[in-house]
């Protein structure tokens, strides 16, 4: 009785986990399905604003030349009609036809300059605006505390079976809490929280792109070199190579859902294969 007891038990437990992992699975799916959504809004929101700050500049521009072509039309009518007055006239009628006809050509000449100044300044107006100092707002707003939601999150197993793992360093990366981030113009940094005390993790990298050495993530002897850059989304990427033991590369893709909730996609390639896989974290405060 004790030992189909104990079986029952054994048996109960594993069911409970396989259960867990599969909602835990559907919870990540649907995370990541709707941080996909989310993006595609994004990025059609953005193409719809650009051709909308960009349209309104072509029609002024536009309706500033179609003006000036008018106006030149009048002028030169009116020019070549005081010039057959001044050839059928008299000697003051002429001098006059003649004085209008200066005054007008100069008003002209006059338009013209203005308008090439008006649209000279428009365009160094619309490059300013376009071409904005300082880090994005998706690259700004990463600043800060985050706690790690590991119910919307990806397991991190199959990653630390391909680089083996010890035990202890397992345990440890279970323990992690979630994470602290500092970036500016100048430097990320990134930092582990644990409920581990001992447990720290803490790199910097220039934003100008340059690699920088570090302790390597899994602990094993050695170091790991990254930099970090920003893709064409506006998401920061930091991209991570190490050397023998489990010599390998990878990045960290970092995108804020909203201004609460940032996702990280991780991946990872050793010798012997290859993984990914997606955290959720959630703004503290």
């Amino acid at each position: 009785m004790l030992r189909e007891a104990i079986l029952t038990a054994f048996i109960l437990v594993d069911v409970a986990h396989t259960v867990r992992d599969k909602r835990r699975k559907h919870r990540a799916r649907k995370a990541q399905q709707e941080y996909l959504q989310q993006r595609t809004l994004q990025l059609q929101a953005a193409a719809a604003a650009q051709q909308e700050a960009v349209r309104p500049q072509k029609s002024f521009l536009q309706q500033h030349r179609t003006d000036a072509w008018s106006l030149a039309k009048h002028a030169c009518v009116l020019t070549l009609a005081l010039l057959g007055v001044a050839v059928w006239a008299g000697e003051y009628l002429q001098l006059a036809a003649y004085t209008c006809a200066a005054l007008l050509c100069s008003h002209v000449a006059a338009l013209a300059t203005i308008q090439s100044i008006t649209e000279r300044k428009i365009k160094e107006a619309s490059l300013s605006l376009s071409v904005k100092p300082g880090l994005p707002a998706s690259i700004e707003n990463l600043n800060g505390t985050w706690v790690k939601d590991k119910t919307a999150s990806d397991s991190m197993d199959p990653a630390m079976d391909l680089m083996q793992l010890n035990g202890l360093i397992r345990k440890a990366i279970h323990l992690v809490t979630g994470a602290q981030i500092r970036v500016n113009e100048e430097e990320f940094e990134f930092a582990v929280t644990s409920v581990i005390p001992g447990f720290k993790i803490k790199e910097r990298y220039p934003m100008n792109g340059e690699r920088r050495s570090h302790r390597r993530r899994d602990l094993r002897r050695g170091q790991g070199r990254g930099q970090v850059s920003i893709t064409a989304e506006g998401e920061l990427r930091l991209s991570l190579v190490w050397d023998d033991p489990h010599g390998g590369s990878g990045y960290d893709l970092y995108h804020l859902v909203d201004y609460n909730t940032m996702y990280v996609r991780s991946f990872i390639c050793v010798d012997n294969g290859t993984v990914n896989y997606n955290v959720m974290y959630r703004r503290k405060g």
